[in-house]
């Protein structure tokens, strides 16, 4: 499968100069790395997605040979690597400009910022929290990091990104932020009607440092779509044993049950 999507991620109380800064930023980057990793074939970027109500933003590569794209998303994932485990970035000295400049943007309103590829999550924090940061023996802080775990998340289907990369969005039941979720290749039959409804989602799911709020989900083994109870169906509950004129009352038996323990 051909990887062609690229995410950008803002945590935050976001304004909107802000988000402006970082979305050219953002741009400036990933034409820079198209202009050093692409060769002579030219790509070009659309906007995939928005999401509502979040400061996430999706876009995705064309070009004539399938694998330019390719080469820029295996190249910006290793510039968000760098940024997280702040070290040295292995490219030119224009995109490792743009780099800092986008890590920059990572204050005031914008407190994290998570670069995702189909493959790869790198996490930037704002520099106020580096106090929160654990330490190794060395004293040495630690940059900040998702965490992973295998589990299940709930929630509704609001995206869904099938060009040649599947991705889809997930509002989840808890907090009602957006999930980047990831399928890998043959497992679009998975998303069969899910669009617009509420689903659980079995995988590896990837969880921010503070708040362990779920953020992104990968290695997804199971998509169950949650069926929609009728309003007002409770009214139909009927009771295990039927009532009969001078039957016991349900808490007496309870009481009874109990107190035989």
């Amino acid at each position: 499968m051909t990887e062609n999507l690229l995410t950008i991620a803002l945590d935050g109380d976001i304004t909107l100069l802000d988000f402006s800064t970082a979305m050219s930023r953002f741009r400036l980057l990933v034409h820079a790395l198209s202009n050093e990793v692409a060769g002579k074939r030219k790509v070009v970027w659309r906007v995939e997605e928005l999401n509502a109500a979040s400061a996430i933003a999706t876009v995705r590569g064309e070009s004539r040979e399938p694998q330019a794209p390719e080469r820029v998303i295996q190249a910006f994932a290793s510039v968000g690597e760098a940024l997280q485990a702040q070290q040295p970035i292995a490219f030119s000295e224009p995109v490792r400009r743009y780099a800092h400049n986008l890590r920059r943007v990572v204050k005031r309103s914008i407190q994290a910022m998570r670069l995702e590829t189909s493959f790869s999550d790198a996490l930037i924090v704002n520099g106020h929290r580096a106090g929160e940061m654990t330490f190794d023996r060395g004293h040495a802080p630690t940059p900040a990091a998702l965490t992973y775990a295998y589990g299940q998340m709930r929630g509704t289907v609001q995206t869904l990104s099938n060009r040649r990369g599947l991705k889809f969005t997930l509002y989840d039941a808890i907090f009602d932020k957006p999930i980047s979720c990831y399928l890998s290749e043959g497992q679009e039959e998975l998303m069969r009607g899910a669009w617009g409804r509420q689903v659980t989602v079995s995988g590896l799911i990837a969880r921010e440092p503070y708040q362990k709020r779920p953020v992104v989900l990968r290695h997804i083994t199971q998509v169950n779509i949650v069926e929609e109870v009728p309003a007002g169906s409770y009214r139909q509950a009927r009771g295990a044993i039927p009532y009969e004129e001078g039957s016991e009352k349900p808490e007496v038996i309870i009481r009874g049950i109990r107190d035989a323990w």
